[in-house]
């Protein structure tokens, strides 16, 4: 009871309510500790305190997500559902994420910074700057769109359950890294023409011009690129 009046106390003051929880124990050389995880989502109930209500729309923020969805799955069906739906995913993650976030004091990332190689940094720093200023939580990757392809189509298709809301991806030479990304993700994704030797990155415009699924975003200040961009 004691662990439990600790873990209630401190979550209160951060303005979330501990409905329930559970502790294991095992016994060490005669002596009583205490295992697996503690006040975690999965072992768990929380719920928002009323006056921190704002912004968040879903009831619960652990494993109870899961439970209700399961029970409305069989009352409909009959059956329990061999998978969850994507959106009873997002809704755990984001529920997950929240709660995280809350007790950690930590902010996930929710715009993803891809560059396909180390090269390009000195035009995408340019973006990874005005995020900043804004203080937009952000994560960058080096990923090549040629010699790592599973790694991008990973990092594409997981992007939303990993609570990202834009990808912002830059890459001279071929320039294909925007158009991959897109057609892996649901993620909106904006492109960013990273100025080249060959056609000063003219090339990699031309290319975003073709791709539907890709928002261009123009960070170069460049003399070069300044004609191309009222086409």
């Amino acid at each position: 009871m004691r662990n439990y009046f600790l873990g209630a106390s401190f979550l209160k003051t951060i303005g979330i309510d501990l409905i329930d929880t559970k502790f294991e124990f095992a016994i060490e050389d005669g002596e009583l500790i205490l295992i697996d995880e503690v006040l975690t989502p999965d072992s768990s109930r929380f719920k928002i305190s009323k006056e921190n209500e704002t912004g968040l729309n879903v009831g619960y923020y652990d494993k109870q997500i899961v439970r209700d969805a399961l029970t409305n799955e069989k009352k409909n069906t009959h059956q329990l559902p061999m998978e969850l739906s994507p959106n009873v995913v997002r809704l755990v993650c984001n529920g997950y994420r929240k709660i995280c976030e809350k007790v950690c004091n930590y902010r996930f990332p929710m715009v993803g910074v891809v560059m396909g190689s180390e090269s390009d940094w000195k035009t995408m720093q340019k973006a990874v700057d005005i995020l900043a200023k804004f203080d937009i939580p952000y994560e960058v990757l080096v990923v090549s769109a040629h010699r790592t392809p599973d790694r991008l189509f990973e990092y594409a298709a997981d992007a939303r359950a990993r609570g990202l809301r834009v990808i912002i991806a830059g890459a001279g030479g071929a320039a294909h890294l925007p158009g991959m990304l897109a057609s892996k993700s649901v993620v909106p994704v904006f492109g960013v023409p990273v100025e080249t030797n060959y056609l000063n990155g003219a090339g990699f415009l031309f290319r975003l011009f073709k791709c539907q699924r890709v928002f261009l975003w123009l960070l170069l200040q460049s003399a070069k690129l300044a004609p191309l961009t009222q086409l």
